[in-house]
């Protein structure tokens, strides 16, 4: 048996085939669509597509073989390699490089061979397209050239392949980028809220020592303190409801005495004010603990589903479910049975409450029954610092 020399090229051309990133990778259907075209120009029991690596040759598809791959020295194709021709071995029993080789001496005791090269788009003998046979055959020229086509196919579709890998790494590129500026935007607006929630505290707080001034100043002209207490009294509740409604919609999550539930249940109050139906909260209670983070983003994602369906203009109420406890289930019920991306600014709406849940690793599940009831739910983790930053 003769060891194929090594190509002159060698160095390079492992760095091509390298290039190529398709070694070992998974079965492709276009491959195997060529190896059963291959079969069938050549009437071979055993034909594949291969590439040769530093020390083996190494099975992209093949039909007849149940091996992935073999020793480079006893590899028939490593001599196809050295040439840019067909390469055509009538009989292995009397071919000096082939005739005490274990795979005609024993295994699969090939006879007759033919391989031609696949020359990458560099022009480097990367690897071949290869038919062989336990019996002796007559190989005709037009067979020579089919499978020199199906070589050319071959390399065309390595060519392919690295076009579309480039497309999708193009393209996850582009969705990170997308997905760091949707951070920064939600992260800045966050920034900005709380900027104007701490604002509203102060100025809010101005106004009350204003008043307490006023109020002690009129307590002294007792001909004037009962109308004007009262009027004082007036405006400072309505200065306080006032303050907790805007510092709560800027920064819902700011006083360590208010609780989750609270804040929800008060969303929904102010929001029934203005919808046109009816919104119920069940809060199952539970011993987990909410950051300041999480909680505040599952406000948002409340918030901006409920004004989702105003938007919609949806008849009849809408159940709230809320469960703490390994992780945050939200469940959202109401009657629509139209589809809730139907309309362009509704689906612009819903991506954005969507690409959120993503952003802290939750999972969303849309589902519309037979009886027009849409069920929103939403679980997230207790912790959602991961990719989202607030």
């Amino acid at each position: 048996m003769k060891i194929a020399n090594l190509p002159w090229n060698e160095a390079q051309r492992l760095a091509e085939l390298d290039a190529c990133q398709i070694l070992d990778t998974p079965v492709e259907t276009s491959f195997n669509e060529l190896t059963e075209l291959l079969s069938l120009v050549t009437g071979c029991s055993h034909v594949a597509i291969s590439f040769i690596d530093n020390n083996r040759q190494w099975l992209k598809a093949s039909i007849g073989l149940n091996v992935e791959e073999c020793t480079r020295d006893i590899s028939f194709c490593s001599h196809t390699i050295l040439d840019r021709q067909v390469m055509v071995v009538p009989d292995a029993r009397v071919d000096e490089r082939f005739a005490d080789n274990p795979m005609v001496t024993d295994g699969l005791r090939i006879r007759f061979y033919a391989g031609a090269p696949i020359v990458s788009a560099n022009g480097y003998n990367i690897g071949t397209v290869c038919a062989f046979d336990t019996e002796l055959k007559n190989f005709t020229s037009d067979q020579e050239r089919a499978i020199a086509i199906i070589a050319g196919q071959v390399t065309r579709l390595l060519e392919l392949r690295l076009r579309n890998l480039a497309i999708r790494e193009k393209a996850e590129q582009l969705i990170d980028i997308e997905r760091s500026t949707l951070q920064f935007a939600l992260q800045q607006q966050e920034i900005e809220r709380k900027a104007i929630g701490v604002e509203l505290h102060e100025n809010f707080a101005q106004v009350l020592a204003a008043s307490l001034m006023y109020l002690s100043v009129a307590m002294e002209e007792k001909e004037l303190a009962p109308p004007l207490l009262l009027k004082t009294r007036t405006a400072l509740e309505d200065l306080l409801q006032e303050m907790r409604r805007l510092s709560r919609t800027y920064n819902p999550i700011s006083l360590p005495a208010v609780t989750l539930e609270e804040v929800l249940r008060e969303l929904i109050v102010q929001f029934a004010k203005k919808a046109p139906f009816d919104v119920e909260l069940d809060w199952e209670e539970s011993p987990a603990m909410l950051s300041d983070e999480t909680a505040i983003n599952l406000y948002r994602i409340l918030a901006q589903y409920l004004v989702l369906l105003e938007k919609r203009e949806i008849n009849g109420p809408v159940h709230i479910r809320v469960q703490v406890d390994q992780d945050i289930q939200l469940v959202l019920l109401h009657s629509d049975q139209r589809p809730l991306d139907s309309d362009r600014q509704h689906q612009i709406s819903l991506n954005a409450i969507i690409t959120r849940i993503r952003l802290l690793h939750g999972q969303y599940e849309i589902n519309i029954s037979p009886s027009g009831t849409t069920s929103f739910m939403v679980t997230m983790p207790l912790s959602a610092k991961a990719d989202l930053k607030i």
